[in-house]
């Protein structure tokens, strides 16, 4: 009967373990996905509105996040804008904090090179 009650619980022990894992593979994945789609729209949005100061880009973000799926979602100033500069798919004049997104004939090679 122990080693029985050892055999389940070690059992049981790599169900939690395997179970945790794919949480956090999940977890992770969604972040992956959050950062993805938080990058594309602030592209779109420079893309079609032309350039913008980093404090434009977040409030017509929102905007457009509230226009097109009724969601209003506070998004963190840092996280888009750095991710846009870290890709290379923005140019950013330091003067004036204005953004401006690399043409898509020009960025999509880039991002070809990077994968």
């Amino acid at each position: 009967v122990a080693s029985q009650l050892h055999q389940t619980r070690e059992w049981l022990q790599s169900k939690r373990v395997a179970e945790g894992t794919l949480v956090l593979g999940l977890l992770q994945e969604k972040a992956v996905e959050q950062e993805l789609k938080e990058v594309l729209l602030a592209y779109f949005v420079l893309l079609t509105m032309g350039p913008l100061q980093e404090s434009e880009l977040l409030r017509a973000m929102q905007s457009e996040l509230l226009r097109c799926f009724k969601a209003s979602v506070k998004i963190d100033k840092r996280d888009p804008i750095y991710r846009l500069r870290r890709l290379e798919m923005v140019t950013r004049d330091d003067r004036t904090h204005t953004l401006t997104c690399v043409p898509p004939d020009v960025l999509i090679p880039r991002l070809e090179r990077r994968c």
